[in-house]
This record gives C-alpha cells, sequence and structure tokens, in this order.
C-alpha cells in the first residue's frame, strides 16, 4: 500500500511541473507544453509536445512516482503497428522526424512487462518443497498444502 499512496501524494499540478523541468533540464527541450494528465493505477503520466533544436513537436509521455520522474518515452513513428507509433527510450531526431498524434489510443496505460521465466527443478523423493515467494501454501497453484494421513491408532 505504501507504493500507492506514493503515487497519490504526488497531485497533478506537482506532476506536471516535475516533467516539465525534467523535460527542459534532462532532455535537452526548449519548449515544452503539457497537453494531458492521466493516471494508469493512480501513478501519473504527463503527456505532451516539446521542440528540440533538431526537432519540433515532439510527443513525450513522462511516468512521475514517488515525487520524481522516473520514466519518460517519446512517441515515435512505426509504419508495422496499426496505431503506426510506439513510445521509445530514444528521442526522434533531425529535420525528417515523422510527425505523430498523441490520440487516445497512445494514451493508454502502458503495457505490463512479462516476467522473466524461470525454470524450476522438480522436488526430489521425499523432499519438501516451499511454495515460491508470495504465494500462499493452500493455493494449488503454488503446489497446494500437504497432508498426510495419520497412522492409526494402536489397539
Amino acid at each position: 500500500m505504501a507504493g500507492a499512496s506514493a503515487a497519490l501524494a504526488t497531485s497533478n499540478d506537482m506532476a506536471r511541473d516535475l516533467c516539465q523541468t525534467d523535460m527542459v533540464e534532462n532532455q535537452g527541450a526548449e519548449t515544452v507544453k503539457i497537453e494531458q494528465l492521466r493516471r494508469h493505477d493512480n501513478v501519473p503520466f504527463v503527456y505532451g509536445a516539446a521542440d528540440f533544436a533538431d526537432a519540433q513537436g515532439v510527443h513525450f509521455r513522462c511516468r512521475v512516482y514517488d515525487d520524481r520522474v522516473t520514466e519518460v518515452r517519446f512517441l515515435v513513428s512505426d509504419p508495422s503497428l496499426l496505431d503506426g507509433a510506439i513510445w521509445s527510450e530514444d528521442r526522434p531526431s533531425g529535420p525528417t522526424t515523422e510527425p505523430t498524434e498523441l490520440t487516445d489510443a497512445a494514451m493508454a496505460p502502458p503495457a505490463v512487462e512479462a516476467a522473466e521465466p524461470r525454470f524450476e527443478k522438480p522436488p526430489m523423493e521425499g523432499e519438501r518443497r516451499l511454495p515460491p515467494e508470495g504465494a500462499n501454501a493452500a493455493d494449488d497453484s503454488s503446489g497446494g498444502a500437504r497432508f498426510e494421513k495419520a497412522p492409526a491408532p494402536a489397539e
């Protein structure tokens, strides 16, 4: 819950200000125009356009968390995609930069990154196996709880 409260503690105005400052000081933007602020899972995402010395009207997205900008992405043209654009860590540059449009689809919540696959060896005969970290021992998806039949009472 601490993570959610940290995101909520960042007001919309503060998120806009932090993003504007980061775009000028850290990304090298000459002018910045904030166009939208949306919260995805209570985390503020600031959307806008910036002018740089070598490219004009570059759309960007800032993710603000815990009173700091934690991610900046730039909307770049990609004709192979249905929407024709994708968010990239690399800023487009040069006079041949293709213009992009900041659409509702572009401002949809970012995709969740897939977890790294990990392979586990099966337990050996008679070996006790602990549930994966964060799993409940009685949860069937973690192997379930193991119940052993008690020996019958001696007569």
